[in-house]
């Protein structure tokens, strides 16, 4: 038996789960552990092999698929799971705009059947974190409190529904296991520097910016008051990590965003003030057409919101308020504060822009 806390971790090496393993190791004494596909051996591998040794010796994996029976261990294996493991860190999920509906019942529903099985039988669970999404709301207006999730919303997508249904489950049994449940608005990347495996969300919205042939200010009236609802990853990964061993955290629900969001009008006028400094810099867009044919993914997301800008912000973005009430009080505990997106919004601003202008090497997979 361990004798440190065991945090079993889904969704490794996915970019949450990746940098939530990476803080546990860093500033906790847990021993990581987490349950790894075939297709993701190799990348868990490379991770673990930047690490120092006194942390990498304390990252175990287990080979297998957290939507499958037993999370498709073997029984010595799945057994050991339920004798040691302490936290359940429940970071696998397919977000909007990623999935098919079969890869979305797959991942949302399946995995979150196996880590709840897994949770009744854990012998010395503490805390099962679920981490979830505010697109649980659907197509809803106004104020969303962190009680709410049944509310007769209509889903633009599987990943949403799926989503929602998920955490219907998990909160089903909340009376039953120490169940935590994290909404998150968008996860950018950390307030120190904004960088991201993939360019979505807000993301895109300042790609729109920075590379719009058009002037895009008569679009504000329609969309200008949307606000954008992000946390940075440095945040999410403390924060779940504080709720984990918080007995006052359980049975709540947790909506993690920033209080007094950055509408999509101010994020427009401070992106084309960056802009401006950018070019002063020497770090200017290159032209659309030469981002385009240089990189694939660039060029759908590009073209997409340059063909029908009104449409993308409408689904992307809607006018929405979310309570954050008990995440504030909750985390104002141990000390942590979602920073506000104006704080850190030019780090991702620039990260898109250096993207954009010096896109990184494709590693070929083996």
């Amino acid at each position: 038996m361990p004798a440190a806390r065991v945090t079993l971790v889904t969704g490794f090496p996915n970019f949450r789960a990746s940098h939530f393993v990476g803080h546990l190791l860093e500033n906790q004494s847990d021993d990581v552990w987490a349950v790894v596909s075939a297709a993701d051996a190799t990348d868990a591998e490379r991770y673990r092999a930047r690490l120092p040794p006194d942390q990498s010796t304390r990252l175990r994996f287990f080979s297998g698929d957290a939507a499958a029976i037993d999370m498709g261990l073997s029984g010595k294996e799945y057994r050991e799971l339920c004798s040691a493991v302490g936290c359940i860190q429940h970071l696998a999920q397919i977000g909007a705009g990623t999935g098919s509906r079969e890869s979305c019942e797959a991942v949302n529903i399946g995995d979150m059947r196996e880590v709840l099985e897994l949770a009744r039988a854990a012998a010395r669970l503490e805390s099962l974190v679920v981490h979830s999404s505010l697109a649980v709301s659907g197509d809803r207006q106004g104020d969303v409190t962190e009680a709410e999730l049944e509310l007769g919303q209509r889903f633009p997508g599987p990943e949403s529904f799926t989503l929602a249904r998920a955490e219907l489950m998990a909160r089903r049994r909340s009376d039953r296991l120490p169940i935590v449940v994290l909404r998150t608005g968008q996860v950018v990347g950390p307030s120190t520097n904004g960088r991201v495996d993939t360019l979505d969300g807000v993301y895109l919205l300042i790609l729109l910016i920075l590379s719009s042939p058009q002037d895009l200010s008569p679009l504000l009236p329609d969309w200008g008051d949307a606000p954008l609802h992000v946390v940075p990853i440095d945040h999410l990964v403390r924060a779940a990590d504080a709720v984990s061993r918080s007995r006052a955290a359980v049975g709540a629900t947790l909506q993690l965003t920033d209080p007094n969001p950055m509408t999509v009008r101010v994020s427009f006028n401070r992106c084309m003030k960056i802009r401006e400094r950018l070019s002063a810099e020497g770090l200017s867009m290159p032209p659309v057409g030469a981002a385009l044919r240089r990189d694939t993914l660039l060029r759908d997301g590009l073209q997409s919101i340059l063909w029908r800008p009104r449409t993308f912000i409408n689904m992307t973005f809607r006018k929405v308020r979310y309570g954050t009430e008990v995440a504030e009080r909750l985390l104002r505990d141990a000390g942590l504060v979602c920073p506000s997106l104006e704080s850190y919004f030019e780090h991702l601003v620039r990260h898109v822009a250096q993207t954009i202008a010096n896109p990184p090497p494709k590693v070929a997979k083996s």
